[in-house]
């Protein structure tokens, strides 16, 4: 037989003050176990991460990833038995916090389930007050950065994580030029790379630089400033980050990328990258490293 449905209807009415009352601090009771829930769980990641981290060697000169990029490993960096090299970040206090792997073929994963957003690794020295901050999303890019200006460069993971990160060192170096080397995302219909740069520097009142690439290189490709590195050399890179430390205003450089950004677009990519990320997925050997 056929089973019988009942239809409900809802009538108009103001429901009890006081169950709307629970059922809000019912709501708000859940909200906060879940935070509980999930800082216990970053806190026991960061541990794991930092246990992993401190037995590791130092990351090896000639490993592939490190030869490709045309650039010679940081003290900070480590380097597993199965040949990942291991990027540490931090908080602005100083206080580990999460890991990188970076496997020979330049594919990123962070350590399970510990916390990113706010955090980072300056890469080649200390930030000072006064001097510039110099911001890049990869490890690469920053090392190309800082071997070309002699300046610490603040590696922010990827382009979401360049906001949150924007704004607690900000609030530490308030005096300081904020300055972000923006991937240059050309071939994808969203230039997450140009547009969160752009809404890190909107914060803060930095400013953007991005790779003046020709359309050969483009046609390559090339997207940041490691590959104007790879492709032209640390002359060249350097002669295009000194332009705008060298003013006060930003490097009229390709404006026809400026052009294109649509500032309700970048608000929407702002708003979606700034509430903590679900963590990447990462598959763990026996011995804690990641699988390959």
């Amino acid at each position: 037989t056929e089973k019988s449905v009942t239809n409900w209807s809802a009538k108009g009415g103001e429901s009890d003050p006081m169950a709307r009352l629970h059922i809000r601090a019912a709501a708000r009771q859940s909200q906060e176990d879940a935070v509980r829930v999930r800082e216990q769980l970053y806190a026991q990641q960061t541990l794991a991460a930092k246990r992993l981290y401190d037995r590791l060697p130092g990351a090896d000169p000639a490993h592939p990833y490190l030869v490709r990029k045309g650039i010679p490993p940081t003290p900070d960096l480590r380097q597993t038995r199965n040949g990942a090299l291991v990027v540490p970040f931090f908080n602005a206090s100083g206080t580990f916090k999460t890991l990188q792997y970076i496997p020979p073929d330049g594919e990123k994963y962070l350590f399970k389930d510990a916390p990113k957003q706010g955090h980072f690794l300056v890469v080649g020295g200390s930030l000072t007050p006064g001097q510039p901050v110099l911001y890049a999303e990869g490890y690469a890019t920053a090392r190309s950065a800082n071997l070309a200006t002699g300046l610490p460069v603040v590696m922010t993971i990827d382009a979401g994580n360049m906001v949150a990160v924007a704004k607690v060192l900000h609030e530490q170096l308030p005096d300081s030029r904020h300055v972000f080397l923006a991937d240059l995302d050309h071939a994808k219909e969203q230039n997450k790379g140009l547009l969160m740069a752009t809404a890190a520097a909107e914060q803060v009142g930095g400013q953007v630089l991005y790779p003046a690439f020709t359309d050969e290189e483009k046609a390559r490709g090339l997207t940041d400033f490691n590959d104007l590195h790879q492709s032209r050399g640390l002359d060249a890179l350097r002669n295009q980050i000194s332009q705008v430390l060298a003013h006060d205003n930003e490097v009229p450089t390709m404006q026809e990328e400026k052009a294109a950004l649509d500032p309700a677009a970048t608000s929407a990519l702002v708003d979606s990258v700034l509430p903590p990320a679900a963590p990447e997925p990462l598959t763990f050997t026996h011995n804690g490293e990641p699988a390959t």
